[in-house]
């Protein structure tokens, strides 16, 4: 299952989007008469004819059907012993007055792990009648969103193990529409179920308009102390305004839980997000001297006040973006920097650069190319040879690959024993961590911090040098790790990067929507291994991935053994510059596809950014679901069969 964090073009990522829709987004053009939203014509002289608002006696009886399977009682507390939870969820529900013209046939929510930072997409598939329904992949109590033609989000809250109903309202569609630019709040929705009390609690808390042109205009022109002091009299009055609000209307302890939390944690994010981009902002205002001012580390004692060792906090929707910030807050990120950067300043340099090497051995070098690597072992170059090392790169190039195997030599032999241990110093590097967590930030060890290390253990492994230095990691990180649920979740992530056997093992499609999307899409390809490239027009990296590839492509045209297919989807990737992308790059096995389609394979694959790539085996089952184009050459000989 879940910016500061990962590479690639995102597709989403939570509050990302969240900031994205009710604050980032300029407003729209004026509507064109013949334009239509969600089915319906914006033309005033011309009407059109739809459903009435209203539920139908067999949705009615499908929604009472569907409930009375679901379990009757809900979590008591968020101190129940069975808080983390994978049972799956299931949302349930109908659109009154949808109709099938709007152009879209699913909606998404996201299935969130922040303790391996992970998340995709769970489709919720729609019926001609406006009845949905999606089972989604549970590990905690959650209140997230979902998301109906990637514009109305609508909030919901929602436990493992339970079904919530959702009736919503297709005339608060198109308002919630007309109010893109303002956080909209739901109010018509009719939630059903052992979770609707709570959900109904949570809708009709009023919430405020956040101005982030004022809050930006905070972040660049008051000093760190003033707006921490800001920051701490707007928090006062949330929480003021909150006790005078349950004088009024009483809420159950769950439902205080989470507004109290969201409060705090909003509060949090705003101190958090104060510090980022300060350099960039410095660099285009030179005569700014607040952005040139440091943050003192008294700055995050905010940080002592939050109830760090609570997992209530975990299941609000402002939690993804406080423990992103947590892991990369300023202090750590320092010390991490600093760590590396004496690392790199204390190496010894090699017995022998390359050209001594080269002389030792006896190989034979051509003038020019004497003359290049002369100059390109150098520790310091003058401008003039910087200039000659440009003029030599199509050089550099050809002398790189012809002497590949003597450079490859040349690194066991004289670099790689000098080279530092990469696990003991990520292990160095926690320890300073812990230092800073306790003697810096006075925090003592807690939940929250324990997660971070949890969420650094996918990129550790994935980069690993072996699995045994994997294992040494991850068992000095369990040292520092109380909650049992976190060491197993790590457990599984290292058996998951390295198991048992070194064969790779395929396994079938699992049976879900997308399964027969994509099997209709592989079909032609059946008997040779596939790489399927996930990618669009719209995302940088993809484009620059297909172009990269490009002359590997040409050199295994026409291969009897696998083949390319590359698949996006029409929204993301415009049929002009789609046409004009394939042509230029001589892609033969492409396919854009719809974007309820394409929702549908995200999720059967897991998947939120892209380019992503799956490797499909001659039978169709699935060899990687998550592959390493860059390693293409070396991964092609353990997938394809050795005498081949």
């Amino acid at each position: 299952m879940s910016s500061i964090k990962k590479s690639g073009c995102p597709i989403r990522a939570t509050v990302q989007l969240y900031w994205y829709i009710h604050h980032y987004r300029p407003r729209q053009k004026k509507y064109d008469f013949n334009d239509k939203i969600f089915g319906l014509s914006l033309n005033p002289d011309q009407t059109e004819s739809r459903r009435q608002a209203e539920i139908s006696p067999n949705i009615d009886k499908w929604l009472k059907e569907q409930l009375a399977k679901a379990p009757k009682t809900a979590m008591p507390n968020y101190n129940a012993s069975t808080f983390f939870n994978e049972e799956p969820a299931r949302l349930i529900g109908c659109i009154k007055g949808y109709d099938p013209r709007a152009g879209f046939s699913t909606g998404i929510v996201y299935a969130q792990n922040e303790l391996t930072n992970e998340d995709f997409p769970i489709v919720i598939s729609i019926e001609p009648d406006g009845r949905f329904e999606a089972e989604i992949p549970m590990i905690m109590p959650k209140y997230t969103w979902a998301l109906f033609n990637e514009r109305v989000m609508v909030p919901f809250y929602i436990e493992p193990g339970q079904t919530l109903c959702m009736i919503l309202d297709w005339d608060e569609f198109l308002t919630y529409d007309r109010r893109r630019n303002i956080r909209y709040q739901f109010n018509q929705i009719e939630f059903r179920g052992s979770l609707a009390s709570i959900n109904q609690e949570l809708m009709n808390y009023p919430t405020s308009q956040f101005n982030y042109a004022e809050y930006d205009k905070k972040r660049k022109t008051m000093a760190p102390e003033d707006f921490k002091a800001d920051q701490l009299a707007s928090y006062q009055k949330n929480l003021a305004r909150f006790e005078n609000y349950l004088k009024k209307q009483p809420l159950s302890v769950k439902a205080q839980t989470l507004l109290r939390n969201r409060i705090m944690l909003k509060n949090a994010n705003n101190l958090f997000n104060y510090t980022l981009n300060r350099d960039h902002f410095a660099q285009q205002d030179s005569t700014n001297e607040i952005l040139k001012m440091p943050i003192p580390e008294n700055y995050y004692d905010f940080l002592k006040s939050l109830p760090l060792n609570d997992p209530s906090l975990l299941v609000c929707s402002e939690f993804s973006e406080f423990i992103n910030r947590f892991e990369f807050c300023e202090l750590f990120n320092k010390a991490q920097s600093k760590y590396y950067q004496n690392s790199v300043e204390n190496r010894k340099k090699p017995e022998k650069n390359l050209l001594q090497y080269f002389n030792e051995e006896k190989i034979t070098l051509s003038e020019d190319e004497r003359n290049f690597l002369t100059i390109a072992v150098k520790d310091q170059l003058t401008d003039e040879e910087r200039s000659q090392l440009e003029q030599m790169k199509a050089l550099s190039e050809t002398f790189n690959q012809k002497y590949k195997d003597q450079i490859q030599e040349y690194a066991e032999k004289y670099v790689s024993p000098l080279q530092p241990d990469q696990t003991q110093m990520q292990i160095d590097v926690w320890k300073s961590k812990d230092s800073i967590l306790v003697n810096t930030l006075g925090l003592k060890p807690n939940l929250m911090y324990e997660i971070t290390k949890t969420r650094s253990l996918e990129f550790t492994f994935n980069n690993a040098e072996s699995k045994e230095k994997a294992s040494v990691y991850w068992e000095f990180l369990k040292q520092g790790i109380k909650s049992p649920y976190l060491t197993t979740t790590g457990d599984a992530l290292f058996n998951k990067n390295f198991p048992t056997s070194e064969k790779i093992a395929a396994h079938p499609l699992p049976d879900e929507p997308g399964t027969e999307v994509f099997k209709k899409i592989i079909a032609p390809h059946k008997g040779k291994v596939l790489f399927v490239d996930f990618w669009a027009t719209t995302c940088g990296p993809c484009l620059g991935s297909i172009q990269n590839m490009k002359e590997t492509r040409e050199k295994y045209v026409d291969n009897p053994d696998f083949d390319f297919v590359f698949i996006t989807d029409e929204r993301s990737s415009p049929e002009k510059s789609y046409t004009n992308f394939i042509k230029e790059q001589e892609l033969k096995n492409s396919y854009r596809i719809s974007n309820d389609e394409f929702n549908m394979l995200r999720q059967l694959f897991r998947f939120n950014g892209i380019p992503h790539y799956v490797v499909i085996d001659q039978k169709g089952d699935v060899i990687d679901d998550n592959f390493r184009m860059h390693n293409f050459e070396q991964e092609l000989k353990k997938i394809l069969p050795s005498d081949k």
